[in-house]
């Protein structure tokens, strides 16, 4: 509602409507005077511009000022051409230009150098020049339209400058401010030199002055966008839009050009609480900066810091207007305004508040400077340009283009320049950036290729690119390391080998001279030993005499320590009073002191404290005294420093003290009660006694002290004396000990030298020995070292690439990167490998193994995906839908502290935090397209050094990182779609399993199961090579090493020797093993082969079933589940010696199993489509269907059986399809199924059809087998059943009559994998219980109709359960209960059942949680979780896959029906009744009138115009009312019975008026007299019959005889009823299927694009679009005037439908020019737009037309040409005048048409309307063109009639012909009858009321006439039969149209 408010006017502005803006609605601008502001005009513009160029050139230049016209002119021309070629598209949604744009570029010239580069004519034009590319071509985006811009730039010049500039002259012009860094002018740049020395010398300013360094390469590009960024943040109000994929290079341009100008450049920090008001207080501290500082500041935000929208809208109204609206609270205003007066008050402005305001507002928006930095990818960009038109409007726009070829070189080879020296890189950084580059290309371009082929998106980005090149240099350093230390100590080891023989031919001559050396040493030691023992007794006898006095001394000095603690205990008892004392005194002031002066009459006790003061310093102890000393200046000063020892030797004046310190009330805390200050003074008085008496008492003791002391000096005076003559002695025998010792080491040294000699003698004999060969092959092995070393660089350049790159894709692209990788690098001479695989490049076999143990699959794809996880820079991603990298990830790390977190995770942030200070690892699941803002310091490894430590900021705490923390993280997405924002920061690692990839995982199970011996052998030898390996390569670097470190005496240690002697032994044991190993795996390989088509099999099944999750969400099962279920088959299934018998078991047993457990969980409709899925994709697999002996299914067959026709387009000619006509029995669209059927196989060599077309044509064979109704159980004729596989019959008979469809698919499905898979497994529910396990649910997927609680009340009863069976019903509230309930059923056994899952949605995230949490340990093993839920998208999907899912359906056909209804009757029930014969013969009419209701229902609106859910209470309640009116009444109440079932128990859900006529109809078939009667026929089949009165069991037999498959004349229905059913089910079948397939790629198989399609079908529809229906050109008798000048009823009529038929036109006219452009990038693709596209593929009517056109339901092409024959007909009424016959179906309304015919008859013959009817009288005219004029009431044609057929010579109804679905009617006269004569007529027999309707749907809302809206009127039509139930029960209709 629009609210008035007093004294407030609206002054509200907007753009106009179009390019996203949505449109004011009139009921707004009603409220509002409108005044258009219109674009200025350009001699507006011209004076403008001319006014501020011209009056600045007149004062800095005026000889140039003549120029200042012509540069205007070419500007004003300029911007008029762009902005009128140049318009805003979806992809160039900023291409939006206005009068800033010229005003930014002029403020641009007048920023410069005026006397360096403003000297001439040229100078002038070179600046205008750079300002326009500048403000207009920098945000172009491609070369196109950067060339367009350039030529018309030149031509301006040449036009109004006539000058002639060539493009490439001033194509790369560059002004900047940046050389000079003082006076910063502003001049061209004109050598390029220069220009990179001034940014990288700004660059090692900027990195010297910030923590977080940068290492930029300045190519071309970017010096480009440096300069551009540095002038516009150099200009005031200077803002810059950097609009460029992730990784460009945006952000850290904008923090240069903020640098260079000297101005911070800010940035905001997101936290995971971060919100509006934290980035709004992050504003206002940036303002506030630029107010304080009085300089620059440039603010940068990108795109991925949006966390709320909101801050857009922010910063749109900083850009536009300087300020956000109510950003300051009033202190803060106050705050600012403070701030800002002194500035506005030098600038000269009045000092008012809002003058003042203003020019804050003015400093913000010259000073403060906004770069964004935008990505284009995604819809987040066009939307924010459309929302915030400021941030295109008020900033300028630089374009970044992804790095061209030079850029990407150059940046390559700065890099490799820069590795370390040791790399050896400079002679190949040519050749390493070369193949940099190409890895980049070829990766961009396979990016685009897999989204078109797989739909799946991914990007390339610099941070890419730049990944790569570290990569590289990281994997080199450390391959190169680990061979240059191999090739190290190769070169060493023989060059030690050679100098040991010069060795022992020294060792030998050294032996021979050490013997008689030895012997002398022997006597000279002895000697000694003599002389040593003397002079020890000496000393002993010394050390004797030492130690009595060393006793005397302890003794003396114990007793003066007692003396000295005994006094120290003393004082301690003092010492803390006193000094508590002092503290107190310390806490007073002057000002407490003051306080007790200011006394008068001071309190007793006071005087009293400051007596006893008194008395201490020598005072008077009077007030007076007392006062004169507080008054001395250092009163407090005395008593700190009193001479306390002084007073403990004054007995007299402690005596004297007494009389104050005994008072009782002489206390602290007494005395505190009357001042504080006098406290403190009696604290001190108290304390100098304690210590006085203290002290006296220890005097005597500290005597006593003094004397202890100097007895103890005396003692151990004596004893140092006494201990100097000990030593002399000591030291003298100490010196003959050592020459002693010396003597004996040097024997020995030579007894040892002397052995070692010998030993050494030995070594090396041995040495040489051992490796005599060994030198040689080390030889050998250096030089292929040296080799490897050059070839290495190869390798790794290629596995860098395959690091940074490859993760997102498939195996299949993956092997195709790395085989142009390998391509290229022979090119450019860098050679790799040519059998190149990365796990032998950067793993090793022994991880890998252990990897698979932990639970990664072995295959090549699953492997690799282990390489990229753990060898990436990049923390990984993992697209994981089945789980498989998240289970590694647990195993992995699971005994590491794994933190397992989710972003709804609360405080996740905590967990990661933890893990990072820890070191362990995060594994992060179930992310879907966005990460989490706060997780970005984590994603990009934003560690910095601190005071020595790692730290990493984590919101708001620096965390301490530690090297060791891991963090991993997974989606469940299948197909994500993440933007460059995030690609940059992690690495994308596809998990998803392929078909190869989980066969290869699944034959290891096979090998596992069928030869355990095989498999463990495998796994042992796997484990025993690498261990081998390692183990001889270890003990080969050992010796290498030990010889390498050996120094000089290579002999001296014999490690090396027996290391040699072990290497020798294992050598040759290994050696032999791995000889062994080798057979062995070959062996194990060959069985694994034998064996793989178990697991080949098996992989298909799995991704049908995975499949079926795109046709309900409730089909849903993990790899886990499916991997279990196949384990459980190969152990359980039956065995056999002969292995191809058991592959064959095998195979055959897990298919069957694998269909039968899944078939428990899907609806009745989807068990025969899984079979075919099975059946026909075993077939497509060229592998397995070879191995099977089956003829594979071709790709083009495949695709005709999904597509038909359509699935040749842009492979067959048109031409090709119209070869030949069709035989006249054929009609035309078989004949172009068959055609295009026989060309299409032939694509692909298929041979199989070649002239099927030409025999089906001549052969009249052919003819009778298409009209055969059996034709699905014939042989085709001819040789055709031989040389057909039963897919390609499939194909054929589709073609014929596709009706027949599914019982082809039986056949097929039959023929190919059996009976079984055409027969549904029985409902077990037993079977399902034991297959449980206490963690896995059991869920109930319902239908309608479907209540499992009987069954699973029964089954409980059979366990003795009854009890326990705790149900409970989902709902609003139910929640908690629902958890305590399955808490309590966990911990005691009891079974819980949730019922209606998806009627509590929001609970079903706390049901996935419990699931997830439970722990198996802790639950009863009874205890079991029941589920039944409507298939919902929000039932939990992990709990789906986990759990066992059945389906309990109501039985389908007639027999299954009536079996389940007598299976539930009791025998005492079916006797109760005192009438048996009419009980039963009743009961069973009801029974199968039940049935027969119910499955009408498949025949569709021919059956029932709505399916109504008919329940088994419906049968019940009307089983009783029969029983109960038998026994009430005497006969039988036939009328009443009728009107009660009929209409009012099962009536009761009717609520179509038609249906209520046909179900009253129907009853009497089976409720009538006849029914008593033995062997009544309940249908015009014989095999349908009430069975005579017998017990149940008879019955139940009986029904058991009845047919399985029911003629639609059981149900009333004509046999061609089938007919339509079948088709419906068929197209229901296909499109099924349909929906299960990928995404047809664009431009594979070498048909066009779906775009191109979409856009041709465009184009040739609007090519067919008729024109406007004009009233001007009407006929004369079209709007004929009535007597009273009205148009006469039909004319009006006649204009109603023109003006709805033009706005179709219009519609459908303007949608298809819109679509063109939208497919071709000229104008957003709209919702709408994508709906509409979206069913131009798939031909049906977009929505956007079928909002305003008539109900029809033809497809695409068929709506057209019917679309072209109404307004033809339309047309024809208005220029030829009214039509003898009107086409009536032609009408949006054809009830107005019915009520205007009436009207001109009323009018004509003065009747009311209401009095008049019509009455049909069907004609002998089947052309409406021919139909004689009437003179009353009117002819009407088109009508089909449905159900029946009609006799054209009796005009009656009649049967229909065979396989004749619509028969059309002749022309109809719709004659005027009065009502009382209509009466009269309509009371004729033979006249069947027959409803029309507007299509074959029938169903339609119901509208004010209680009718459905699809519902005309009723057709009285003549009939051959007299009962017209008949025709009422065969559905009989008239349609205004058909539906193809």
């Amino acid at each position: 509602f629009w609210k008035a408010v007093q004294d407030v006017q609206f002054i509200a502005s907007c753009g106009p409507p179009g390019g996203g803006r949505m449109e004011v609605t009139p009921r707004l601008i009603r409220h509002f005077n409108m005044i258009w502001m219109t674009s200025l005009p350009q001699d507006t513009m011209n004076r403008i511009l001319n006014s501020i160029l011209g009056g600045w050139l007149r004062v800095k230049k005026p000889d140039l000022q003549d120029l200042a016209q012509p540069i205007v002119a070419a500007t004003v021309d300029m911007f008029f051409r762009i902005i009128s070629d140049l318009l805003p598209t979806p992809v160039k949604c900023h291409y939006t230009f206005n009068l800033r744009d010229p005003a930014k570029m002029l403020q641009g010239m007048l920023m410069v150098n005026v006397k360096t580069d403003l000297r001439d004519e040229e100078g002038v034009i070179k600046l205008w020049l750079h300002e326009t590319c500048r403000q207009f071509r920098d945000r172009l985006i491609n070369k196109e339209d950067r060339s367009w811009f350039n030529e018309r730039l030149s031509e301006n010049i040449q036009t109004h400058l006539l000058q002639k500039w060539p493009v490439d002259r001033f194509e790369s012009l560059m002004f900047g401010d940046f050389f000079d860094r003082n006076e910063k002018p502003y001049v061209q740049a004109s050598d390029p030199q220069k220009t990179q020395f001034a940014f990288e010398e700004a660059l090692e300013e900027y990195n010297s002055m910030n923590a977080s360094k940068m290492n930029l390469v300045f190519f071309k590009d970017a010096q480009s966008h440096l300069a551009r960024a540095a002038r516009i943040i150099r200009q005031p109000r200077g803002n810059a839009l950097l609009v460029g994929v992730s990784g460009v290079g945006r952000k850290s341009i904008a923090r240069m050009a903020a640098h260079l100008a000297d101005f911070t450049c800010s940035s905001i920090e997101i936290t995971r609480s971060y919100g509006v008001n934290d980035f709004r207080e992050d504003l206002k501290s940036m303002m506030m900066a630029v107010l304080s500082e009085g300089k620059g500041l440039a603010f940068l935000f990108s795109d991925t810091q949006i966390v709320k929208e909101s801050f857009l809208e922010d910063i749109n109204n900083i850009l536009n207007t300087g300020e956000v609206p109510n950003l300051f609270a009033a202190d803060e205003m106050e705050q600012v305004i403070g701030q800002a007066r002194p500035l506005a008050k030098a600038a000269g402005k009045v000092d008012a508040r809002d003058v003042i305001w203003q020019h804050f507002v003015q400093l913000v928006r010259e000073g403060f400077h906004i770069v964004l930095a935008f990505s284009p990818v995604g819809e987040g960009f066009r939307a924010r340009c459309r929302q915030f038109p400021s941030i295109i409007n008020c900033a300028t726009v630089d374009w970044y283009d992804p790095w061209p070829e030079d850029a990407l070189i150059s940046v390559a080879e700065r890099y490799y320049q820069a590795a370390p020296e040791e790399l050896g890189l400079n002679e190949t950084i040519s050749a390493l950036s070369k193949i940099s580059c190409v890895i980049h290309a070829s990766s961009s371009e396979a990016a685009d290729n897999f989204f078109d082929q797989l739909r799946r998106k991914t990007y390339m980005t610099p941070t890419s690119y730049l990944e790569l090149i570290k990569l590289f240099i990281d994997l080199l350093s450390e391959k190169m390391g680990d061979l240059t230390t191999k090739l190290n100590r190769y070169k060493v080891g023989a060059q030690r080998l050679q100098e040991t023989g010069v060795i022992v031919d020294k060792l030998k001559v050294d032996l021979t001279k050490l013997q008689p050396v030895i012997e002398q040493g022997k006597k000279d030691t002895a000697q000694l030993i003599i002389e040593v023992d003397k002079e020890e007794a000496i000393a002993k006898e010394k050390e004797t005499a030492c130690a009595v006095d060393e006793k005397e001394a302890s003794e003396a000095a114990a007793v003066a320590n007692e003396i000295k603690t005994d006094c120290q205990r003393e004082l301690d008892e003092a010492l803390p009073e006193y000094y508590a004392a002092i503290k107190a005194l310390d806490s007073l002031d002057k000002k407490d002191i003051q306080e007790v002066k200011s006394f008068a009459k001071p309190p007793a006790l006071v005087e009293v404290v400051l007596g006893a003061v008194c008395l201490l310093l020598g005072k008077k102890e009077t007030w007076d005294e007392a006062k004169k000393l507080m008054n001395e200046s250092n009163f407090l000063q005395q008593l700190r420093e009193y001479d306390k020892d002084a007073l403990a030797n004054n007995t007299k004046l402690t005596t004297k003290l007494q009389r104050y310190v005994k008072r009782d009330d002489f206390q602290a805390d007494q005395v505190k009660k009357v001042s504080a200050a006098a406290m403190s003074l009696c604290m001190w008085v108290r304390a100098m006694d304690v210590y006085g008496r203290v002290a006296r008492s220890i005097e005597p003791k500290k005597e006593k002290l003094r004397a202890g002391e100097e007895a103890l000096a005396a003692a151990e005076s004596k004893l140092a004396a006494k201990k100097a003559e000990l030593k002399l002695v000591q030291d003298k025998v100490a010196a003959l000990q050592l020459q002693l010792m010396r003597a004996r080491s040097k024997a020995e040294k030579l007894e040892e030298d002397a052995e070692m000699c010998k030993v050494k003698l030995g070594r090396a004999e041995k040495l040489l020995a051992g490796l005599g060969n060994e030198s040689v092959r080390w030889d050998a092995a250096s030089k292929v070292l040296e080799k490897n070393l050059k070839f290495v660089m190869g390798n790794i350049a290629l596995a860098a690439g395959f690091i940074a790159y490859s993760g997102p894709f498939t195996a299949v692209f993956r092997s195709g990167l790395i085989k142009r990788w390998l391509d290229t690098a022979q090119e450019v001479s860098l050679t790799a490998d040519p059998q190149w695989k990365c796990s032998e490049i950067l793993c090793d076999a022994a991880e890998i193994r252990d990897w698979n143990i932990k639970s990664l699959p072995a295959d090549d794809l699953s492997v690799e995906n282990g390489i990229l996880v753990t060898r990436g820079r990049r923390w990984p991603l993992m697209i994981d839908p089945q789980g498989q990298g998240n289970r590694w990830i647990r195993m992995m790390k699971k005994d590491a502290g794994l933190g397992i977190i989710k972003l709804s995770t609360p405080n996740f942030l905590r967990t990661v935090e933890t893990c990072i200070r820890e070191g362990h690892a995060v594994l992060l699941e179930n992310v879907e397209e966005v990460l989490d803002p706060s997780l970005e310091p984590v994603l990009l490894k934003q560690v910095f050094k601190k005071g020595g430590q790692n730290l990493l900021r984590l919101g708001s705490e620096d965390v301490p990182y530690n090297d060791d923390f891991r963090f991993f993280v997974t989606t469940k997405m299948a197909n994500p779609h993440y933007l460059p924002e995030i690609c940059i920061k992690v690495t994308v690692v596809n998990f998803t399993v392929t078909l190869y990839g989980l066969e290869d995982q699944l034959v290891n199970d096979v090998v596992a199961n069928e030869r355990p011996d095989l498999a463990e052998l495998r796994a042992n030898l796997v484990v025993q090579i690498a261990a081998d390996k390692a183990e001889m390569d270890r003990l080969e670097q050992l010796i290498l090493k030990l010889l390498s470190e050996a120094g000089e005496d290579l002999l001296a240690d014999d490690t090396l020797i027996v290391t040699l002697e072990q290497s020798k032994k294992t050598g040759d044991s290994c050696k032999e093993r791995m000889e062994s190993a080798e057979a062995s795996m070959k062996e194990i390989d060959e069985v694994t082969e034998v064996l793989r088509p178990c697991a080949t099999r098996a992989s298909i099944c799995y991704f049908v079933v995975a499949d079926l999750a795109n046709i309900d969400p409730m089909y849903q099962y993990s790899l886990q589940f499916f991997s279990t279920l196949f384990n459980q088959r190969l152990a359980d299934s039956e065995k056999d010696e002969d292995i191809t018998k058991r592959i064959d078991i095998i195979i055959q047993d897990i298919t069957e199993f694998i269909y039968v457990k899944i078939c428990m969980g899907l609806f009745e409709d989807h068990k025969l489509l899984f079979s075919f899925m099975m059946a026909a994709q075993i077939l497509r697999h060229e592998v397995h269907a070879k191995f099977i002996k089956k003829k594979r299914i071709s790709d083009q067959e495949w695709s005709f059986f999904l597509r038909g026709v359509e699935a040749g387009k842009g492979i067959v000619e048109e031409a090709d399809l119209h070869m030949g006509s069709a035989p006249s029995w054929m009609n035309q669209l078989t004949y172009r199924k068959l055609m295009m059927l026989e060309k299409l196989t032939q694509f692909e060599g298929n041979e199989a059809y070649t002239g099927i077309v030409n025999e089906i044509c001549v052969t009249s064979e052919w003819r009778s087998f298409m009209d055969d109704d059996n034709m699905t159980n014939r042989e085709l004729p001819g040789n055709w059943n031989t040389r057909l596989t039963p897919f390609q019959k499939l194909l054929l008979i589709k073609c014929l009559r596709e009706n027949f469809l599914q019982l082809c698919v039986r056949n097929f499905v039959a023929a190919d994998l059996g009976d079984h898979y055409i027969v549904s497994p029985p409902f077990d529910l037993v079977g399902c219980f034991k297959d449980s396990k206490k963690t896995m649910p059991l869920i109930f997927v319902l239908s309608a109709g479907a209540d499992p609680t009987d069954a699973l009340v029964k089954l409980a009863k059979d366990f003795e359960y009854e009890e326990r069976l705790h149900f409970i019903s989902l709902g609003q509230g139910q929640g908690e209960k629902a958890e305590k309930l399955i808490k309590l059923g966990q911990e005691t056994g009891d079974w819980v059942c949730l019922q209606n899952c998806h009627l509590a949605g929001s609970w079903m995230p706390a049901l996935e949680r419990i699931q997830e949490l439970q722990d198996a340990n802790s639950i009863d093993d009874m205890y079991r979780l029941w589920l039944t839920s409507m298939p919902s998208p929000m039932f939990p999907v992990p709990v789906l896959q986990g759990g066992i899912k059945i389906t309990n359906e109501p039985p389908k056909g007639l027999r299954a029906n009536l079996s389940r209804t007598f299976q539930d009757i009791t025998p005492e029930s079916y006797e109760s009744c005192s009438k048996s014969r009419e009980y039963k013969k009743l009961l069973f009419s009801l029974a199968f009138f039940h049935a027969a209701i119910l499955e009408r229902r498949k025949f569709g609106p021919i059956g029932w115009n709505v399916p109504y859910e008919w329940m088994d209470s419906d049968f019940q309640v009307s089983r009783e009312q029969v029983k109960m009116y038998l026994e009430s009444q005497a006969g039988v109440p036939w009328v009443t019975l009728n009107y009660i079932i009929a209409e009012v128990n099962y009536g009761g859900r009717v609520t179509d008026d038609k249906d209520v006529r046909l179900i009253s109809a129907f009853l009497k078939r089976y409720f009538n007299e006849g029914v008593l009667e033995d062997e009544y026929k309940l249908s015009p089949l014989d095999a349908y019959m009430c069975p005579n009165e017998g017990s149940l069991d008879e019955v139940r037999e009986y029904v058991r005889g009845l047919p399985m498959d029911e003629d639609p004349q059981v149900f009333g229905l004509h046999p061609n009823a089938l007919i339509t059913a079948q088709t419906e089910a068929a197209k229901k079948f296909l499109d099924i299927i349909l929906a299960m397939q990928p995404r047809v790629a664009s431009g594979s198989g070498g048909g066009k694009r779906p775009e191109d399609l979409v856009a041709d079908m465009a184009e040739g529809f609007l090519a067919r679009v008729p024109p406007l229906l004009k009233f001007k050109e009407a006929h004369p008798e079209t709007y004929k005037k009535t007597p009273d000048g009205g148009i006469v009823s039909l004319g009006v009529f006649h204009q109603q439908e023109s003006d709805r038929f033009n706005e179709l036109i219009n519609r459908v006219q303007g949608t298809l020019i819109t679509l063109g452009k939208a497919i071709k990038g000229l104008v957003v693709m709209s919702a709408q737009l994508e709906d509409m596209y979206n069913a131009f593929i798939v031909q049906k009517l977009p929505p956007i037309w079928d909002a305003v056109a008539y109900p029809c339901l033809k497809p695409l092409n068929s709506w057209v040409s019917d679309f072209e024959e109404r307004i033809a007909f339309m047309t024809a009424w208005l220029k030829q005048g009214p039509p003898n016959s009107f086409w009536v179906p032609c009408f949006y309304f054809p009830q107005g048409f019915m009520t205007c015919s009436k009207q001109v008859h009323a009018r004509k013959t003065k009747v009311p309307i209401d009095a008049l009817v019509f009455w049909q009288e069907p004609t002998t005219v089947t052309d409406g063109k021919a139909a004689p004029a009437m003179d009353d009431g009117v002819n009407v044609h088109g009508f089909f009639l449905q159900g029946a057929g009609w006799d054209l010579n009796t005009k009656k109804i009649a049967e229909s012909e065979k396989a004749v679905l619509f028969k059309e009617l002749p022309v109809i006269w719709l004659q005027v009858l009065q009502q009382d004569k209509h009466k009269l007529v309509s009371q004729e027999k033979g006249r069947y009321t027959c409803p029309l309707y507007k299509t074959s749907l029938r169903k339609g809302t119901l509208s004010t006439t209680g009718h459905s809206t699809n519902f005309v009127c009723y057709f009285a039509l003549p009939s051959l039969e007299e009962d017209q139930g008949h025709w009422v029960r065969r559905g009989v209709a008239i349609l205004c149209m058909l539906d193809d």
